[in-house]
């Protein structure tokens, strides 16, 4: 079995077809992958669904358990995975046609052999499958440890648009029930990885759905994701403290990590329009954890403006913020 495809399931019942059809209609032998459906709890009719739709097929696994989150879904698909190599599916997404094929004949040279991960290009588009944008990762095929890698390439946190080595996985899991579960993950991935490389394939679309976590209008739900954002910071100091050596890449790895998160966290309090007191108490214990970092100076450009505006004219983001509060 060469790749396990994960797919977790939550009120899915709307996109569970379009994902499955995309992983069926692969120009690849259904020996050389396992669909494995984690049903997380869903309340709809999602799990029905995909067995109708799945019919006798033999690689597919259906599994059923309480809610858990995204991240406890697919640690149950890397419990029961069998392949040599997992790719992460979001019910609301979908392969790129034909893509397995490619990338399965790429990476079975010898060059590849027992590479941990591999980041792949991906899209992301409108509900009308509208091209908003694309990734495409930098350097093709050069192979680099995981801190060398996230320090001299463009990469995203998301865990869709890569390609992870079971046996490279061992324990590690996603944090269950948070949300940036992603970006928390391959915190510990990267680190850990001794061999990362990008490929220029594209593997997935990703759909901007109007019920995605960003673009939530739920207060509660807004709330849940600055405070788990805030955790994730939490999680990787602790991180950092017991698997660090202090070396000159690894300190530069963890200013970048924590730079952008600092960068994320104001933004989304910017974007979700959050009081300027907010943003005020979110700085104070930024600070008195020693997290808050804006000293990574080598970020994609528009995050690195937005840096520099949080570093050297705070009064102003809190002015802005205030207008935008306003502006309701």
């Amino acid at each position: 079995m060469k790749f396990s495809i994960i797919i977790p399931m939550f009120n899915a019942a709307s996109f569970i077809e379009r994902v499955l059809m995309s992983v069926f209609e692969q120009d690849i032998e259904d020996t050389l992958i396992e669909i494995l459906l984690i049903n997380d709890g869903s309340p709809d009719n999602s799990e029905q669904l995909a067995r109708e739709i799945s019919g006798a097929r033999k690689n597919v696994r259906i599994f059923s358990q309480k809610n858990k989150g995204l991240g406890g879904a697919r640690n149950t698909g890397i419990d029961h995975a069998s392949g040599e190599y997992i790719i992460f599916l979001d019910a609301d997404d979908y392969l790129e046609p034909n893509c397995l094929s490619i990338i399965n004949e790429k990476i079975s040279t010898p060059k590849f052999k027992n590479i941990d991960l591999f980041e792949l290009g991906c899209k992301l588009v409108s509900e009308d499958f509208t091209l908003l944008s694309e990734f495409i990762p930098k350097q093709p095929e050069k192979i680099l440890t995981g801190i060398e890698y996230y320090l001299e390439m463009n990469s995203i946190n998301s865990a869709c648009n890569k390609i992870y080595r079971r046996e490279s996985l061992a324990n590690l899991r996603f944090k269950e029930k948070i949300y940036s579960e992603d970006s928390e993950f391959n915190t510990r991935t990267f680190f850990l990885f001794k061999s990362v490389c990008s490929l220029d394939l594209v593997l997935q679309s990703f759909v901007q759905t109007t019920g995605s976590i960003t673009r939530n209008k739920d207060n509660n739900i807004k709330n849940k994701l600055i405070q788990d954002y805030l955790e994730v910071f939490k999680f990787t100091r602790n991180f950092e403290n017991e698997h660090s050596s202090k070396s000159y890449l690894e300190k530069k790895y963890f200013e970048k990590k924590y730079t952008l998160f600092t960068v994320n966290i104001f933004y989304l309090l910017l974007k979700y329009r959050m009081s300027i007191s907010k943003a005020i108490e979110i700085k104070k214990m930024l600070k008195n954890e020693k997290l808050l970092t804006l000293t990574y100076s080598k970020l994609e450009k528009k995050r690195d403006m937005f840096r520099k505006f949080l570093k050297y004219a705070f009064p102003s983001y809190l002015l802005i913020l205030g207008i935008r509060n306003k502006s309701i």
